[in-house]
């Protein structure tokens, strides 16, 4: 279980389940103990990941730019402070207007920022995260994610910092569409924990999930497998109730066994985890793939192959 969870960057949410349920108590003390280190110095790191939102959400409302916050950094924003710890977060994912982009970029160089990696990209060398501006869905979510999300996002304000906030279903939209099509999970039979748990979130909150919304937005064939393995999924690991009209086929519940299996040990996990990359592979060369000859071929194939999961990706 520690190994899993670790993998998908959920030990401190486990610590804080566990603290909820009145359960620690019967944890072996050496696990007590590592679980609550990591969720003290995830708390603590959260903490200057806030007040970097903060910062620099503060500095772009003086420039009459209102952000959207999204991921993560909706949970660093809004968490209340027994619930600050319990999500580990990589960068501050921050979206913007198109003609927003180069004020906004302007505005956090003023602050110190400078690029990092991609042109969206900005940080600091003492921050604890970095700062990714988004303009625009990518060109593989573009087609699921037209929907304007200021229409759909409501207003928040802390400490002197004004920011939107996505609707609960607009967020789960983006999650599914983030991991099962933009980063291919549903090809490559992977399952990112994290926001798996986020969703189980949603689910689970005031606002609750429009699966009947998500249905008529995710139309084509594909986009409704993906939602339908992700929902099983929702179903199978947080006990997330799913609509009568998206219960799996026989082939989306392969495709979700598939993926429990590759999160597992031993050799079937590793046929398992080998078929989604394979799977992946050559959706990816459906795409479109230009020919660079027989090497650059052999490369690319061996690069999918073996490629491991990323990020919290079991």
């Amino acid at each position: 279980m520690l190994e899993v969870a670790n993998h998908g960057w959920l030990g401190p949410a486990l610590y804080v389940a566990l603290g909820r349920a009145d359960r620690l108590d019967e944890v072996p003390v050496p696990v007590r103990d590592y679980l609550s280190f990591l969720h003290d110095r995830n708390r603590e790191r959260n903490q200057r990941l806030r007040a970097q939102l903060l910062e620099a959400t503060r500095a772009l409302n003086a420039a009459s730019i209102e952000p959207i916050l999204l991921k993560g950094a909706i949970h660093l924003f809004s968490a209340a402070p027994d619930e600050l710890g319990s999500r580990m977060t990589s960068d501050l994912d921050i979206s913007i207007a198109p003609e927003e982009m180069a004020p906004a970029k302007a505005v956090l160089m003023a602050l110190g920022y400078f690029r990092f990696g991609a042109d969206r990209e900005l940080a600091r060398a003492d921050d604890a995260g970095v700062i990714e501006l988004h303009d625009r869905p990518s060109a593989r979510s573009a087609r699921y994610l037209s929907t304007d999300l200021r229409a759909v996002s409501t207003t928040a304000a802390l400490d002197g910092a004004t920011v939107r906030i996505p609707s609960a279903t607009a967020r789960a939209l983006h999650l599914i569409v983030h991991d099962m099509i933009k980063e291919r999970d549903y090809w490559s039979f992977r399952i990112d924990l994290r926001h798996l748990h986020d969703l189980s979130g949603l689910a689970r909150s005031g606002q609750g999930i429009d699966w009947h919304r998500l249905r008529a937005l995710l139309s084509d064939r594909t986009a409704r497998g993906a939602l339908i393995v992700q929902a099983r999924a929702l179903e199978d690991l947080f006990d997330v109730h799913i609509p009568p009209d998206l219960r799996p086929d026989w082939r989306a519940e392969l495709r979700h066994r598939a993926r429990l299996m590759g999160a597992s040990r031993g050799p079937h996990a590793s046929a398992a985890r080998l078929l989604g990359n394979l799977s992946r592979g050559i959706h990816e060369m459906s795409e479109g793939y230009a020919w660079g000859g027989g090497w650059a071929f052999s490369q690319k194939v061996y690069r999918r192959l073996a490629a491991r999961g990323t990020g919290s990706r079991v």
